[in-house]
């Protein structure tokens, strides 16, 4: 199975039917899957496949199988099998219908307390029961990090990829060896010292800390600290220490003391750090939870819906010198964007109109929220594309062609838009109007007319400029944050032309330079992905590369 041939929904890969591409790690593609079996029987899975199944690959990917396995936990992903289909060696796996903490720490919106201390409390769940020694030896994570903590709609929060995880007692920790994700690593992994239950504790501080102040709670990751000589017995400063205490009172000690740099100043067990984790919870309380939280910020999608957003709302068509003809992004930076456009729909108001520059991703924000409504039963959506299209009647005949209703050859026009007006209103309706611009007056002569005969009609406009309308509801789409532009540009350069690799390796400033000067439009952001992966960095540093 190739990343591209399962693409399509519906190829079989042995007994489980893929539906789309979920996810691309550095070694392996994620497909979201269906187990057949007889009966009517079928379950839903997460299948991890190697792109080069190379010995080293192979055996990181049996070790996740054998280590993840034993760990039956509430807070842990499920492993189902590990097998190989067409000379492909592949995981199957809990499949968890949902954000990461990553994807969520990017929101622009803090987490509230009560959700801070629920989402760190599984972790450390997680990890006492990774650890834990009654009847195997205790299993080091060794990367535990926000992208490896999958979270549900179900407020479901579970610890993912144990590939490096250290069997302790058993695996033989080679000296000067350092494993992990730099940002998160302890201060012996850095030296490549021996691993214990500690190490994971100091990365599940730097992420409590995270949660907290919204920003990395050390002046710098562990293996730059290290250049500059020895590291302070508490790596949380004075300034950060405070900051976590003025979310959570009381928090501020615990993050520090996860972060001491010698291991043994550390809480002694996951353990003891979920019952001090509890105590703060009691004192904090517990709502919002965790799934109320991801409603209001981040809507719910379902698989299906999922499908769906990436087949049809996420697809960003590009012809262009760059060669780049399709790419596949999830609506990235976009969730409190998503949240208030679709607040506005449900409270009522009749027409709500997106505006913004040539490429800004109007378009999927708009599809987005459609399918967000739509899927949730609330509203039955009807999308129609105006691009090319001038005046009231090619109007008219675009919304009866997506109705699937005939219109005569040669009506009268108000004959037209009252007959169209009909169907819409017969059902509460959600006519997202894409592209308006083209339509112009159109556009405005066949809402005059339908909005106050079809009281179950709501429209939503994508539009350069505001439409001249009366009791219009405007939103203007910015462009992207830089931390959401350095997202999306990473995730498009991880999709287009999946079977290449880019000419020369990509490094941070790498990224940063090229996100500095496209600035945070979608589209321009695609076309660079494109661009880079021809051409390498350097096509941002020669413009005779242009």
């Amino acid at each position: 199975m190739t990343s591209r041939a399962a693409e399509s929904s519906g190829e079989m890969f042995g007994r489980y039917e893929v539906l789309h591409p979920i996810g691309r790690g550095g070694m392996a593609d994620v497909y979201l899957a269906e187990l057949r079996g007889p009966a009517g029987f079928h379950k839903t899975v997460a299948l991890k496949v190697l792109r080069d199944d190379t010995v080293n690959q192979h055996e990181m990917l049996a070790r996740e199988a054998r280590v993840a396995s034993q760990l039956r936990h509430p807070n842990i992903v499920d492993i189902y099998e590990l097998g190989m289909v067409e000379q492909k060696t592949f995981l199957a796996m809990e499949y968890v219908d949902g954000p990461t903490l990553s994807t969520l720490m990017k929101l622009d919106v803090s987490m509230p307390p009560s959700v801070i201390l629920e989402v760190g409390l599984a972790i450390a769940r997680a990890l006492a029961r990774a650890h834990d020694t009654s009847g195997r030896p205790p299993l080091f994570h060794c990367d535990v990090k926000p992208s490896n903590v999958l979270i549900s709609y179900d407020g479901e929060v579970k610890l993912t990829d144990f590939g490096i995880a250290v069997v302790g007692g058993v695996d033989h920790q080679k000296p000067d060896v350092i494993v992990g994700t730099p940002p998160f690593m302890s201060p012996e992994q850095a030296l490549g010292l021996l691993i214990d239950a500690k190490t994971d504790l100091f990365a599940l501080g730097i992420i409590l800390g995270l949660m907290l102040i919204r920003r990395y709670p050390m002046s710098a990751p562990v293996l730059q600290q290290l250049r500059h000589g020895p590291l302070q017995p508490c790596l949380l400063s004075e300034s950060d220490s405070q900051a976590c205490d003025a979310t959570i009172s009381g928090s501020a000690h615990l993050v520090g003391r996860c972060l001491q740099s010698t291991p043994s100043e550390r809480f002694s067990s996951a353990e003891q750090l979920v019952k001090r984790l509890e105590l703060l919870q009691e004192q904090v309380g517990y709502r919002p939870s965790l799934k109320d939280w991801l409603d209001k910020v981040y809507p719910r999608k379902s698989s299906q819906a999922l499908s769906s957003a990436r087949r049809l709302s996420d697809t960003v068509a590009l012809q262009s010198k760059t060669d780049v003809t399709l790419l596949k992004t999830p609506l990235i930076g976009r969730g409190p964007l998503v949240a208030e456009i679709s607040a506005m729909v449900k409270s009522g108001q009749r027409l709500v109109t997106l505006t913004g520059q040539r490429g800004v991703g109007k378009t999927a924000l708009a599809r987005q929220v459609g399918d967000a409504l739509s899927d949730s039963g609330e509203i039955s959506l009807l999308y129609v594309p105006l691009r090319g299209q001038a005046g009231t009647v090619s109007v008219l005949h675009a919304v009866a062609a997506e109705l699937d209703v005939a219109l005569p050859d040669e009506p009268e026009l108000n004959t037209m838009i009252g007959t169209v007006g009909r169907y819409l209103n017969s059902k509460h309706t959600l006519l997202i109007f894409d592209g308006a611009d083209d339509a112009g007056q159109g556009v405005i002569e066949v809402l005059q007319a339908w909005l106050p005969e079809a009281p179950q009609l709501q429209v939503l406009v994508t539009s350069r400029q505001a439409l001249a309308l009366p009791n219009q509801s405007n939103k203007t789409v910015p462009p992207l944050k830089q931390h959401d532009a350095l997202e999306l540009l990473r995730c498009a350069l991880a999709i287009v032309e999946q079977d290449a690799e880019p000419p020369e390796a990509l490094d941070d400033m790498a990224y940063w330079h090229v996100v500095s000067q496209v600035g945070g439009v979608p589209s321009s952001l695609l076309m660079a992905a494109g661009k880079l992966r021809r051409l390498g960095p350097s096509a941002w540093l020669d413009p005779t590369l242009d």
